[in-house]
């Protein structure tokens, strides 16, 4: 008998969390860090709610995530917040600094 086909990671973390609310009033679901890496050895440490969107009343999240065909990347807005973004033209540099507040 074949494996049962595996799930995207976006599918898996959201039933987890689904059935995670469904187990107790107040949940608490550890999820792992999520950074962006950059050339030059840059990285950005984002907290879970830069990357999980809350769906309903019920504790479904969304993955804020989503992957394209080409070779660009985009920061969105949800991933930016609670940053100072500052983008430099002339060094050709963007630099992500958490605000702290």
């Amino acid at each position: 008998m074949a494996p049962p086909p595996l799930l995207p990671l976006s599918a898996l973390l959201l039933l987890l969390l689904t059935a995670a609310s469904h187990a107790s009033a107040k949940p608490v679901v550890k999820v792992p860090t999520v950074s962006m890496h950059f050339a030059g050895g840059a990285e950005a440490a984002l907290p879970p709610e830069n990357y999980l969107i809350p769906v309903d009343s019920k504790g479904t999240f969304c993955f804020a995530f989503a992957g394209t065909d080409g070779g660009v990347s985009i920061i969105g807005n949800i991933q930016q917040q609670g940053f100072r973004v500052v983008f430099d033209g002339d060094g050709q540099r963007v630099a992500f600094v958490p605000k702290g507040c």
